[in-house]
């Protein structure tokens, strides 16, 4: 394993090496998994908009259109009509 790559794992704070490692819990089928995986991405930055578009399509798949992280104060990502 080379020293890049071994570094890039330990960075606890990488957003887009977590979120490549929630699309492969998704691919895998490990909803559950990626779910927490991309809230930890918001909890590191509440503006990453790709994980609030997987999260959306992970919630839509599973039926569940009204699901939202309870006392949730994050700022709304698109358009409020």
């Amino acid at each position: 394993m080379s020293f890049t790559f071994y570094k890039l794992l330990n960075n606890k704070n990488n957003i887009d090496l977590k979120f490549k490692i929630s699309q492969i819990f998704i691919n895998s089928e490990y909803l559950d998994k990626a779910i927490l995986s991309l809230n930890q991405i918001l909890d590191l930055d509440p503006y990453y908009l790709d994980a609030y578009i997987k999260l959306g399509e992970i919630f839509l798949s599973l039926s569940d259109y009204r699901h939202g992280r309870p006392g949730d104060r994050r700022p709304f990502v698109g358009k409020n009509y």
